[in-house]
């Protein structure tokens, strides 16, 4: 046990999130630095810009964060039983999303989150799945203009800056892929000054 805890590896899916979000010109001016959720500070989150991959059941980094959310990660011991709590729900949601292993193909949800980082002079996205293919669910809907254009108008002040933000998202899985996501609901907040 004492090998497997020091022992470093990622999943395919964070490995290809991260490469997709070095691409970005926005990472090309050398502030990109990928690290492993153990290599990790609280000085790191409470300044910095962060993107967190997985929910609290993977990184649990991302609980810090998940408690300030409307959408809430609830794992349970049997992976199916796991859930994502909607604490306030607005008609027609559920208050709850649990993942369905019955259907051939899976259905399982994911949480965007944009949020304010511990000292509020940045920013920290969380992209979150109950499975890996939940979480490849949030990344392929950051990556994709026609999904995010008409969410990011909503999210977006006068003045061109966003607000913290929430999007739930709903994901059929084959195997650990996810082949086409919907988004199921959004909150948005105003940012505390």
């Amino acid at each position: 046990m004492r090998d497997l805890d020091a022992q470093r590896y990622t999943n395919v899916t964070d490995l290809n999130a991260a490469m997709r979000f070095s691409h970005l010109p926005e990472s090309n001016d050398g502030h990109l630095v990928v690290r492993f959720s153990r290599e990790l500070h609280m000085g790191d989150l409470k300044d910095a810009n962060v993107i967190l991959l997985g929910s609290n059941f993977s990184n649990p980094w991302a609980e810090l964060f998940e408690k300030n959310m409307n959408f809430e990660f609830s794992y349970q011991p049997h992976p199916n039983a796991s859930l994502i709590l909607n604490k306030h729900p607005q008609a027609g949601e559920l208050s709850a999303y649990q993942n369905d292993a019955a259907e051939p193909s899976h259905r399982t949800y994911a949480v965007i989150g944009f949020v304010p980082n511990l000292n509020n002079t940045g920013w920290v996205l969380l992209a979150e799945g109950l499975t890996m293919a939940g979480t490849q669910a949030a990344v392929d809907t950051l990556f994709n203009r026609d999904a995010m254009r008409p969410l990011l108008g909503q999210f977006t002040n006068a003045d061109d800056s966003l607000n913290p933000f929430e999007i739930l998202i709903e994901t059929r899985s084959f195997g650990s892929d996810s082949p086409q996501a919907s988004v199921v609901a959004t909150r948005v907040y105003k940012k505390h000054s």
